[in-house]
Order: structure tokens, then C-alpha cells, then sequence
């Protein structure tokens, strides 16, 4: 079968073959493709000899695949995509690897799957959530939705923080408390000083949510959800709940 060149990666050449795109395999990125198979909002990528293989996407979204002035006209494919995109982020953070480059999207008929690993490193597991969110935050951003780059910003501040002081105690003697105007105690006391393992925000105060283990307060215009375990779909749904991250 012939093949074509279409692009130029970290790792190399990248060649189409048919459906398929072909590129040098590194071990890292194999692993991660094996961890994360058949998750949704990840491409399905294997190992073929010494080749990641992966689906042929006829555009990828990236800051090396579209020009700045073309940018901001992504955000009507984004939007009804950001609960897949924000989930699948939530999936290389649980298995512990940070994407460690900008996010890079393949797009088919509307539908956008993360891929190219090429980059994923486990070396900073304390840091993975936060900075797998900065380049959520970032990406978003860049591609025209300004609104839900900041609000994932925010949630991802209110989040590490909590994370950080519900594994690391001595914080709260260090910072108090409050920190940014945000009551840490308090969520901590709420989520019996367990780390959040599902993040939301709203544009507006959501009433009616559970008591246990949920915890909400308001920064920089956004209210920021917490929870130790997930809100049930409805409830989601009735309030347009966006899931952020989730463990």
C-alpha cells in the first residue's frame, strides 16, 4: 500500500497508510495508548512493530496545524465537544502522565479524540492535575473559547489547592485557612479531608446539590463544585453543570 507524508512529529516522519497514520513509536507513548484504550476522547492508538499506529484524522487541531488568525473560528467545533475534551485530559491525569506539550485534538466528522503522547511524562505525579488543566485552560483559550479557558483556570486553582492540602495537612499552619478568599477548612471538613476526585463549575450558585462529600464556593466569578464522588447525571444536566475533571 502506498504512503503518504503528512506531517512531522517530536519523533519523526508521520505517514498515512490508507485510514491509518504512522509514526516512530516511543515507549512512553505506546504505554499510554495501551492505558488508555478505548476510553472516549482518546484516539485508539497501537503499537505495531516499531510504529504507533492511530485512526487517519483529515484535521488535527493544534497550535502547529492552524494558523493564529484561524483560531478563534474552532470554538463552534469546540463547544459541543468540551465534556470530551475535558474528559479525556481526566483520563491521562488518572493514569498519572502529564501531556506535556500543547493539546493536540484529531477531528472527524465533529467528533475530536486527544493524541500524540509522544511527549506524556510520570516523572511529577504530584503536579499532573494542575498541569494537565493549565493546558486545557490554555488550549481553550487559544482555539476561541475564551469563557471556558478561564472558568477550567479556576477550577483547577480551587482544585490542586484542595488536593494539596488534603494530602499535605501541615498547609493549612503554613497558609491558613483562607487562601484567595477561598475557605479551605471548610471544604476540607466537608470532604472528610479526602482529595476531590470530580470537579464541576457553574456560571451561577447551584441549589440543590447533596450536603455529603459536595462542596461548592465562588471564585473569580465561577462557582467551583467538589466532590469525592460523582454528582448523578441528572443533576448535572439540570443545572449545566461542565465536569472539569474527574479521577
Amino acid at each position: 500500500m502506498q504512503q503518504a507524508l503528512i506531517g512531522k512529529g517530536s519523533t519523526g516522519q508521520v505517514f498515512r497508510r490508507g485510514n491509518f497514520a504512522y509514526k516512530n513509536a516511543s515507549t512512553t507513548e505506546a504505554e499510554i495508548y495501551r492505558l488508555l484504550k478505548d476510553k472516549p476522547g482518546i484516539a485508539p492508538g497501537f503499537l505495531e512493530g516499531d510504529k504507533i499506529v492511530t485512526p487517519f484524522y483529515p484535521d488535527v487541531v493544534s497550535v502547529d496545524t492552524v494558523q493564529p488568525e484561524n483560531r478563534s473560528s474552532f470554538a463552534s467545533i469546540l463547544t459541543p465537544n468540551v465534556d470530551r475534551i475535558n474528559r479525556a485530559v481526566s483520563f491521562l491525569s488518572a493514569i498519572g502522565y502529564e501531556y506535556s506539550d500543547p493539546l493536540q485534538f484529531g477531528l472527524r466528522d465533529g467528533v475530536m479524540d486527544l493524541l500524540d503522547f509522544s511527549n506524556g511524562n510520570p516523572n511529577f505525579p504530584n503536579d499532573v492535575v494542575g498541569n494537565n488543566l493549565s493546558e486545557l485552560s490554555r488550549f481553550y483559550k487559544t482555539f476561541g473559547l475564551e469563557s471556558v479557558g478561564h472558568a477550567v483556570s479556576v477550577v483547577s486553582s480551587v482544585l490542586c489547592n484542595q488536593i494539596s492540602r488534603a494530602k499535605n495537612d501541615f498547609l493549612f499552619d503554613f497558609f491558613g485557612d483562607y487562601f484567595d478568599g477561598v475557605n479551605y477548612r471548610l471544604i476540607h471538613s466537608r470532604l472528610k479531608g479526602a482529595p476531590a476526585r470530580h470537579a464541576y463549575y457553574a456560571r451561577s450558585p447551584v441549589c440543590g446539590l447533596p450536603r455529603r462529600s459536595v462542596f461548592q464556593t465562588e471564585f473569580d466569578g465561577i462557582s467551583v463544585i467538589l466532590s469525592t464522588t460523582p454528582l448523578s447525571p441528572s443533576l448535572v444536566e439540570d443545572h449545566s453543570l461542565v465536569t472539569v475533571y474527574t479521577a
